[in-house]
């Protein structure tokens, strides 16, 4: 991805006695960031609380570089929204090529992506 895309893919690493324990990557998308790869040691996860300040940073990253929009993933929305994320519903089409198979296409789809009960955060006034 970093060769086909180049500067427009960013690589951030968190360290701890020089070993790596996060990773984050961001997709430079005209004026808008799209996080993509994600990763932590878990058990270290807690007490450095690495995705947290993964967040912030990926939001700091975006305003000092002005960028109009974050688009962060659809998972752990709940602390997302403890950062002032918003959620946007999103949607998908699927046509499969045997058409057959494509009046049962809505339920196969909606088993794939199940409702998430959330609560979410409004810091923000």
């Amino acid at each position: 991805m970093k060769e086909y895309l180049g500067e427009n893919l960013k690589m951030f690493g968190y360290f701890f006695n020089e070993k790596l324990i996060g990773f984050y990557t961001l997709i430079l998308n005209n004026s808008d960031i799209d996080t993509y790869f994600l990763g932590y040691d878990k058990i270290l996860q807690k007490e450095k609380q690495l995705y947290l300040n993964m967040l912030l940073d990926i939001v700091e990253f975006g305003i000092d570089h002005q960028f109009s929009r974050i688009i962060f993933g659809r998972t752990a929305l709940e602390i997302k929204s403890t950062i002032g994320a918003e959620p946007v519903e999103i949607f998908g089409l699927i046509k499969h090529n045997n058409r057959l198979l494509n009046p049962y296409m809505e339920r196969i789809f909606a088993s794939l992506n199940p409702k998430t009960e959330w609560i979410q955060r409004k810091p923000f006034k």
